[in-house]
């Protein structure tokens, strides 16, 4: 009697997970009632450069996302779906239409009635309430119901046949706050080319979660402090762009359209030292960019105007100052209380990648010193101490292969 009470429990929630109410999140199907259920853009003279007042929105960086509750739902209760969509590319042949497919209805059985709604905003900001709040760009069209159709219905019964159309506003906010942002980003279409990846000591670009980016910004390049933000996490090993970080957009008050910022970025383990600054008086692993600068466009310009084009990656070029050392190619590394650890990395310029445990190798003309990398300071300007005193101060340690 237990087993057959327990089977019956179990084919009674099978029967409800498979019971869920289903609806197609498209805008492009073929709809039994003609109507125009396409997103446009809606935008004032503020700015009319920004966007064109009634075209059809395109772009990835455009989600939508469904919302529903049962019937007579307010808006403001609706909740979102699990899985936002994105609108299509610019070259698409359906402007302002996203890609969709099922979404799932939880709670709402076959046969019931749901009042959904169609949210739309700019990627940049994390939802909905956030772009409308920040000024982004956002919209949302008219609440309507929604009948879940029986299961093993025709694939046309799923249509959101009731759904209609909607401008997307750009908020008058945008305006007024565009010129002091900055997209803290390495992995967006920059406008000129360049190797902006972060690597490690070796050359490899640096993944892991426990590494992190953080922005500093000032009037020079000696001047430099941290945003108040949280710096930003490196991706995965898993990754499919290694070197970058998962960053946002940061707002840096006190300037204007048309001023010139230094920026820079520093690199740290975040679960080790909780600051770079902590990481560098801690011997941890580290590493900033050169610093770069960066002017403010006004707030009529297209986004790509706020992406960090003079961002040089890490390591950067070789007359960065902050940590490069260059000297004749038959120089030795300065003597003193301590030896640089540093790697050649061509004629007259010699790079630090990294110490402990030293694993040393000589290689092709002129000679390459590799060090793998498990620590470093300054740019990976690595410092180690002076050989002992039996040995002299230029000299490699005993164990280095000779040319």
């Amino acid at each position: 009697m237990r087993t057959l009470l327990t089977l019956l429990a179990v084919a009674g929630v099978t029967a409800s997970v498979l019971a869920q109410g289903l609806v197609n999140f498209d805008n492009n199907v073929a709809f039994a009632t003609p109507a125009d259920r396409l997103v446009r853009y809606s935008c004032d003279l503020i700015c009319p450069s920004r966007c064109i007042f009634g075209a059809p929105l395109v772009g990835t960086d455009l989600v939508a996302q469904l919302y529903y509750g049962t019937q007579g739902t307010p808006y403001q209760s609706l909740i979102p779906v699990a899985v936002p969509a994105r609108f299509r590319v610019s070259t698409t042949s359906f402007p302002g239409t996203w890609s969709g497919g099922m979404r799932a209805l939880e709670g709402i059985l076959p046969g019931q009635t749901a009042t959904l709604q169609v949210r739309v905003w700019d990627s940049l900001f994390p939802t909905f309430s956030a772009a409308w709040a920040g000024g982004g760009l956002y919209g949302m069209s008219a609440p309507f119901d929604y009948t879940v159709p029986p299961d093993g219905s025709p694939s046309a019964a799923y249509f959101m046949e009731n759904f209609r159309g909607f401008m997307a506003i750009v908020g008058p906010d945008w305006y007024g706050w565009g010129p002091p942002w900055v997209n803290f980003n390495n992995d967006v279409s920059f406008r000129t080319p360049g190797d902006r990846l972060v690597r490690d000591g070796l050359g490899a670009p640096l993944v892991g979660t426990n590494f992190v980016a953080q922005l500093y910004h000032g009037p020079t390049p000696d001047d430099l402090r941290p945003i108040t933000n949280a710096p930003a996490k490196f991706r995965p090993p898993t990754t499919t762009t290694p070197g970058t970080w998962s960053g946002e957009w940061h707002r840096l008050p006190g300037y204007g359209a048309g001023d010139t910022v230094w920026l820079q970025v520093r690199v740290w383990d975040i679960l080790r030292f909780p600051t770079y600054e902590g990481a560098v008086a801690g011997g941890g692993v580290h590493a900033k960019s050169c610093p770069f600068t960066h002017t403010f466009p006004d707030g009529c310009v297209p986004l790509s105007e706020y992406i960090m084009e003079n961002f040089p990656g890490i390591p950067g070029p070789p007359d960065c100052s902050a940590g490069w050392h260059s000297w004749a190619a038959a120089d030795n590394p300065p003597s003193g209380d301590q030896l640089l650890v540093l790697a050649h990395v061509n004629v007259g310029v010699w790079r630090a990648t990294n110490l402990d445990r030293p694993s040393w190798q000589v290689t092709t003309n002129p000679a390459t010193l590799r060090i793998p990398m498990t620590n470093s300071a300054e740019f990976f300007l690595i410092v180690r101490p002076r050989p002992p005193s039996g040995l002299p101060k230029n000299d490699p340690p005993p164990d280095a292969t000779e040319p």
